[in-house]
């Protein structure tokens, strides 16, 4: 079984697209903690007191959070069109918009081309390959373990809600 970071990095072809997305935030976020650093014995620099001293330290793990979120998210208004590299060429990705269709990358650099299943037939993403009708099953794009945690954190504080009232009757 996947975990949940698993999960989501499988539904995200474009994991060469998403590591600039992190570099392209980390070097951004040095460059502000750069620009803030604190310097006491430099002219014109911010004053060292300690309000500020960990502001460029709060702004750079801010801005990193922020691009792992933006990575780690799945976007199912997207058609979920990979960018070709050596890590998918000939690798089958789905297309959020057609089950009948798949994305199939030829060349690494080149452009995703939209592949029809044979008629009668959907693209099954698990088993990467297009199935009967009759076999393929919708998913959902993006991996609901978040709706689970949020689902089953609930009914564990129901259940512990209703162990407690027991214990005390």
């Amino acid at each position: 079984m996947l975990t949940g970071i698993a999960l989501k990095l499988r539904y995200t072809p474009q994991n060469l697209h998403n590591m600039k997305t992190v570099v392209f935030f980390t070097v951004l976020a040095f460059a502000v903690a750069a620009v803030l650093a604190c310097n006491p014995d430099g002219n014109n620099q911010p004053e060292c007191t300690s309000n500020n001293l960990n502001v460029p330290i709060l702004i750079f793990f801010t801005i990193l959070a922020i691009g792992i979120v933006c990575i780690l998210s799945c976007k199912p208004e997207g058609s979920n069109k990979p960018e070709c590299n050596d890590q998918n060429v000939n690798a089958s990705v789905r297309n959020f918009w057609d089950p009948t269709h798949y994305w199939l990358c030829e060349t690494a650099g080149g452009e995703a081309k939209s592949v029809k299943c044979p008629d009668a037939q959907g693209f099954d993403a698990d088993k990467g390959a297009c199935v009967p009708f009759k076999e393929w099953k919708w998913t959902d794009p993006c991996p609901p373990e978040a709706k689970e945690a949020k689902e089953t954190k609930e009914a564990k504080e129901a259940k512990e809600t209703k162990e407690t009232k027991e214990a005390k009757q």
